[in-house]
């Protein structure tokens, strides 16, 4: 074993004392006071070899791999739980306007009755979109000429955004009231299964369900999987093709079916919704 030695300032060396003085040789540069200044040389430098560097890569790699589509599920899952708490909420606001005016807040699919910001982005997709009533031709102004569940009266603090949505806080949950009956309602929310811009939803896969935007022959048909005016239809008894009185009695099964179900995907087909008298969800 080499005596450990001491580099001195003007380049001579000599061995240190004894090798307890090894360990400060490896820990520390020491620069004397006085005439002579000295300094000890660290000869102990070390460092990762390339197989310690790749085994750490591989490891930092596959932790990345475990956890990035847990945080994306967690993520996913969030969103979901968020949604169903604004249908709750609007749900909430639109049973307390019916109490006052005695019917529900009015819902549309005329482009020039709500926010041109969703008309601007749907384009031709727009008439195939159900919301609240928020503005009418003419200049009717919301809470001036016509009431809503935020305006004149706040049944809703503001008008929750679809979660699903990632253009923008401008995009609302579809609504739509019945015209007829006036006695039922559905919300819908896409879903996280990103097909709010098909109008046919996932498209050929439900076309056998006649609640499904895949099976309307109306152009163009609602946005997402669920139609939401057939659903109404349905209720109001004002059935027209693909639907027919035989299809009555299926009705829940058809929309359990266009539903967002969890346990088959954390990402999967099917809409998240809420109807009229529906408590349970």
């Amino acid at each position: 074993m080499k005596t450990p030695v001491v580099i001195l300032s003007d380049g001579l060396s000599k061995p240190t004392k004894s090798l307890s003085n090894v360990s400060s040789l490896c820990a520390k540069t020491h620069t004397g006071v006085g005439a002579r200044n000295f300094s000890y040389t660290n000869q102990c430098v070390g460092g990762f070899t390339l197989i310690e560097l790749l085994i750490v890569v591989a490891i930092i790699a596959v932790l990345a791999a475990i956890a990035v589509p847990n945080f994306l599920e967690a993520q996913t899952r969030a969103k979901v739980s968020r949604v169903k708490t604004d249908l709750r909420s609007l749900a909430t606001a639109i049973e307390a306007y019916r109490v006052d005016h005695n019917e529900y807040p009015e819902g549309t699919d005329n482009p020039a009755n709500y926010d041109p910001q969703i008309v601007a982005y749907l384009g031709p997709l727009a008439n195939g979109y159900y919301t609240f009533r928020t503005q009418g031709a003419g200049g009717l102004v919301v809470g001036r000429d016509f009431a809503n569940i935020t305006t004149p009266v706040a049944y809703i603090a503001s008008m929750p955004y679809e979660v699903f949505f990632k253009g923008g806080r401008f995009l609302t949950y579809c609504y739509r009231n019945a015209k007829i009956t006036k006695n039922f309602w559905i919300l819908t929310s896409c879903g996280p299964d990103n097909d709010l811009l098909a109008p046919d939803g996932k498209g050929n896969a439900n076309s056998s369900n006649p609640l499904s935007t895949a099976a309307s022959i109306t152009l163009p048909a609602r946005l997402a999987d669920i139609d939401e005016r057939m659903v109404i239809r349905f209720i109001e008894g004002d059935l027209v093709p693909p639907a027919t009185p035989a299809h009555v009695p299926f009705f829940r099964q058809f929309l359990t079916d266009l539903t967002y179900d969890p346990t088959n995907g954390t990402i999967s087909d099917g809409d998240i919704w809420r109807v009229m008298g529906d408590n349970s969800r």
